[in-house]
């Protein structure tokens, strides 16, 4: 069995600095499709990243440094792996662009797996509403199909742009501006 240096005390976070910085190593080597979003090289910096870089972070450069840390050792990190791996499937799952019973039960055993993990292996964790919402994604994806033809993208898109409006914390008062100056 390998030293688990790099294993997280159970109680402490789970990606340290050390472990961001080689995810930001592995982010610059790695040359992504045009098109997918490539996320910002260090996420510490000023601008709040998207949906899309969050995707990119998680789903590609999550999984290509954890695999390289994690993937050879035994004990709790090579378990921390797994159980993201399964949220990883599942997820992707979830992204297809055609829906089967199969896949549905492939994404429900897959998230159950992933749930049943956090409970293991974050016990000081809190249980989110989203946890809860990922268990209803089966009907959603029985009785709507693929994800993406129901998701909000657009919505998500338009709130970037909201976000990026300058309104110097005072809400409302341009609206005000506006109707002041178009009542005339």
């Amino acid at each position: 069995m390998q030293s688990d240096k790099a294993s997280p005390p159970e109680n402490t976070v789970v990606l340290g600095r050390e472990v961001l910085e080689q995810i930001w190593i592995d982010q610059a080597r790695t040359q992504l499709p045009s098109f997918v979003t490539a996320a910002p090289l260090v996420a510490a910096q000023k601008r709040t990243p998207t949906a899309d870089h969050w995707r990119s972070i998680g789903l590609i450069h999550l999984v290509i440094t954890l695999i390289r840390l994690w993937g050879h050792k035994d004990g709790r990190v090579q378990e921390m792996l797994h159980n993201y791996m399964h949220l990883v499937t599942a997820i992707h799952i979830t992204n297809m662009r055609s829906m089967s019973k199969d896949k549905i039960d492939l994404y429900s055993f897959h998230y159950e797996e992933y749930f049943r993990g956090i409970l293991k292996l974050y016990k000081e964790a809190r249980i989110r509403p989203v946890h809860h919402m990922a268990f209803h994604y089966q009907m959603l994806l029985e009785a709507f199909g693929p994800v993406h033809s129901w998701r909000a993208w657009a919505f998500e898109r338009f709130n970037y742009t909201l976000q990026t409006i300058k309104t110097n914390s005072k809400f409302g008062k341009q609206r005000l501006l506006d109707l002041s100056f178009t009542s005339f």
